[in-house]
Formats: structure tokens, C-alpha cells, sequence
């Protein structure tokens, strides 16, 4: 499954070696992200906080989950979430990411959505109507390619956007203490 979603978009993993102790970098993590519950319904009325933390968050003692924070009126990148390991090696702290879309949410709502599709279809072709009137069919055929391929589309840019800011954040915290 995970070679398709990377075959796919909806899968990267990055490798980012910083020149940082782990105990500066905890400093640093818990500085610039906010402490994340894992829950999903409380993180819907953090749309309206004033937190300038961009990204929420969970760290232990060799690994840590990291995301962005949803903010009002902001729709991109929103989906995509990291997990991450790291290591000492050296001077250098080595940080493995792997991150993921939810692909599991989304394939449930297109499984429903790809349900009534299919439904609305079989009673257009049950009714008495349905030699006569092909726009319905061609309608519906192309409002679901339309709203499965929106959704995969804003999934896969998540994931590149989450894999970019990353990349760019490590690379401040490493420079900026």
C-alpha cells in the first residue's frame, strides 16, 4: 500500500540533517509547535484561535508527529501529517519523516460519494425517461470525476507543501537558537 500511495503522491519521506544537539532541538520543537491531542473534534475551533504557532505537534523521546495548524479561510495544506524519527549521529541530528495524507477518511467519503453516484445513475436508467435524456448521466459522470479529483488533487498538495515548509523549518530552527 505504501509503495501505490507514493506511486501516487499521497506518500513522501524525507531525510533532513540538521547540525543540532536533541536537547536544543526539543527546545526548539516546543518553542514553534503547539502541543497536539491527537483528537480531531477539538481541533476544529482552532480555526478561530490568535496562536502564531504554525504547527501542532507531538514529541517523544526519539520520535514526534508534527502537522500544520488549520487557520481560518486557509484550505491548503491542511490534510497532510509527518511522522518522524531522529537520531544523534554525531554533531548532526538526523531527522527520517514519512508523511502521509488521510487516506483513509477521504476513501470512505469516496466510497459514499461513488454509492450515490451509482444510485442516481441505476434511477435514471430505471425511469421511463432514460433513452430520451443522456445530459443527466454525462452530468453526473462528470461531477464525480470532478469532486474525487479535486479531492485527490488537494490531498497530493499537501503533501508536497507539508514535505517544503519541513524542510525549510528544520533548517531555521537549526540556524536560529
Amino acid at each position: 500500500m505504501d509503495e501505490f500511495l507514493k506511486k501516487i503522491g499521497l506518500q513522501e519521506e524525507i531525510k533532513a540533517e540538521i547540525i543540532i544537539s536533541p536537547e536544543e532541538f526539543k527546545k526548539q520543537f516546543h518553542r514553534h509547535v503547539m502541543e497536539d491531542r491527537g483528537n480531531f473534534f477539538p481541533d476544529i475551533w482552532n480555526a478561530f484561535s490568535s496562536e502564531e504557532r504554525e504547527f501542532r505537534g507531538h514529541l517523544n523521546s526519539s520520535h514526534f508527529s508534527i502537522r500544520r495548524t488549520k487557520k481560518m479561510f486557509e484550505n491548503n495544506s491542511l490534510m497532510a501529517k509527518a511522522k518522524c524519527t531522529y537520531t544523534q549521529n554525531g554533531d548532526v541530528l538526523v531527522i527520517d519523516a514519512q508523511i502521509k495524507s488521510p487516506v483513509v477518511f477521504v476513501s470512505v467519503l469516496g466510497v459514499l460519494l461513488l454509492f450515490v453516484y451509482v444510485f442516481f445513475l441505476s434511477a435514471h436508467f430505471n425511469s421511463d425517461t432514460a433513452n430520451e435524456n443522456l445530459f443527466l448521466p454525462t452530468f453526473l459522470v462528470f461531477h464525480a470525476c470532478l469532486m474525487l479529483g479535486i479531492s485527490y488533487f488537494m490531498m497530493r498538495r499537501s503533501v508536497y507543501t507539508l514535505k517544503h515548509d519541513l524542510e525549510r523549518e528544520f533548517h531555521f530552527w537549526a540556524t536560529k537558537r
